[in-house]
């Protein structure tokens, strides 16, 4: 990725990959697999996802496309 300085003035959050899907299916049917792995770290914008309650904890469902960055250790 490309980090810009100067855009501070958007919130950003930080989270733990839970789960993550097969990957994004194109047209022709292939399958691109998800870059992201089950405990990655991540950052997002405030405004991305949906968020959805399961057993009474709060989780957001992200496109990887809305991902600003994946954390290494």
């Amino acid at each position: 990725g490309i980090i810009v300085p100067g855009r501070e003035k958007e919130p950003t959050f930080r989270g733990t990959v839970v789960a993550v899907g097969e990957g994004a299916m194109l047209d022709n049917g292939t399958v691109v697999p998800v870059r992201v792995n089950v405990g990655d770290k991540i950052i997002y914008n405030n405004w991305t996802g949906s968020p959805i309650n399961i057993d009474d904890r709060v989780y957001l469902i992200l496109n990887e496309r809305d991902l600003l960055a994946i954390l290494s250790e």
